[in-house]
Order: structure tokens, then sequence, then C-alpha cells
């Protein structure tokens, strides 16, 4: 087991061929879908002002984190892409989604980082309700292939889409999991890290923020057997993930 002692170093943020350096040059390269989502106190805009403000360096909350990650030695790289389209299976549609992707090396080798912010903003639809939502749509489009997508990414992490504690948890997280590990394997990297980042923002409600934790909790107990939550700038794991990947789960918290 590594050293829990990640060093500083210098990393690019870049959307393609296009370093960010500015909020604006962030907003039109890799703002997120929905335009009313990029306001100041929400996650989109402040996850852009928090990376950018840190530049060349890393955010303090996700350095913090890696540094206490027993994984992760001494960073030589980073560079971490916006809204990062990540593919986790070989069906076609809408890939997953990541909010910066961060490809990172150390002494021992390739690490893969996905960030999803959040200010109180939910962890998207439950399976239940991503299911229900999918099975319309196969019954106007046969050649949908939700349903079959969401019953592969149940096998992958062991879950019974009959058993009601899979049914009540947040398809994101799912999502967010597989696609980070798809990318570890892509790069070759033994080591994944999932890193929610937690604003609490004079626009954020106590109670969605701890409704958000209950769902990571959730996540954490039902996917991964882990059996409590985990706090602010705290970090679970490792998780073995198909023998092929040790998988990290943390949340840094950025209060404004």
């Amino acid at each position: 087991m590594v050293s829990s002692t990640t060093v500083a170093c210098s990393g690019v943020i870049a959307k393609g061929a296009r370093r960010l350096t500015t909020l604006e040059d962030w907003r039109r390269r890799a703002a997120p879908k929905g335009t009313g989502h990029w306001k100041d106190g929400r996650s989109a805009k402040e996850n852009a002002r928090l990376w950018l403000g840190a530049a060349p360096d890393l955010p303090s909350g996700i350095a913090k984190v890696l540094a206490a990650c027993a994984g992760v030695g001494n960073l030589r790289s980073w560079s971490a892409e916006p809204e990062a389209r990540v593919r986790f299976d070989a069906f076609g549609g809408e890939p997953a989604n990541l909010d910066v992707l961060v490809q990172a090396s150390d002494e021992y080798g390739p690490i893969v980082v996905g960030v999803e912010a959040k200010a109180d903003e939910t962890f998207g639809h439950t399976v239940e309700k991503t299911l229900l939502q999918v099975r319309k749509r196969l019954m106007q489009n046969p050649g949908s292939k939700g349903v079959e997508r969401i019953r592969q990414l149940a096998a992958v992490f062991g879950l019974d889409l009959e058993q009601r504690e899979t049914l009540d948890l947040r398809y994101q997280l799912l999502t967010l999991t597989a696609a980070t590990l798809a990318e570890a394997r892509r790069q070759f990297a033994d080591r994944a890290v999932i890193i929610v980042q937690e604003f609490v923002t004079p626009l954020t409600n106590a109670e969605n923020r701890a409704r958000n934790a209950r769902d990571l909790e959730e996540f954490l107990r039902t996917v991964l057997g882990h059996a409590t939550g985990i706090g602010p700038d705290t970090i679970a794991g490792p998780f073995a993930c198909d023998g092929l990947c040790r998988l990290h789960v943390a949340k840094a918290q950025t209060v404004l």
C-alpha cells in the first residue's frame, strides 16, 4: 500500500485541444446542457470557478481527498476535461456525462478521477423511475436499448432489479461509477477515484444536501458494501472492481 502523500503538481484544464483559463472559455466550450444551470451559487458555475481559480494546481478539496487516498502516491501530472462524455457500454445513445474527468499519474502509473459536482441538486432519477422512462420509450420505439442498458449495468454491479434497495438507488451514481471505471480500463489504470464535489452556498438547502448524503450512503452500502456514509473531505475504499481496478469514493466540500 502506497503512502498517502500526494504532492502538488501543475496541470491543465482543457476541452479538446483548447485550454480553458476563464469562466467564459468554460461556459462556451463546456457548459452544462441546461442553460439555466449556469448560475452563481449553483454547481455548474461554481465548479468551473473552483477549478479555474486553483489552476494550475488542483482545487484544494480535490487535492485533500487524493492525499488521503492510500492508493495514490506523489502526483507527477494531471489534466482535467469538463463535461466529459464517457461511454461505459456498447449501446448507442447518450454516454455518461462527467462534470470533470481527470487523468493523472504518479510514480505507480495512471489514475482516473471522475468528479460529480453538486450544490443541492439530486443525483438524478432513481433506478425505478429511470426504468419506467425507458420502458415507455421501448413501447414507442422497439429499437430502444435503454432497458437492456440498465439490465447490463445492474449485472455489472451484481444488483437485482427486483429488489427495492436497487430500485431506490440513484441512477446517476451508477453511471458515474461505470464511466469512471470504463475510462480507467481504457487508460490501463488500475486505480480509479470518484469524487462528489459538494458546494454549500446561500442558494442551497440543508435538507436537500442531507438527502444527497443519504443517497450516497445507500449507494456505498448497496453497490460497494461500505457500511457507512462518508462525510465532507473524506474517502472510502479501496473497493475491488472486476479484479482489475481499485476504486475509491470520496466527498469534497466547498463552503461559499
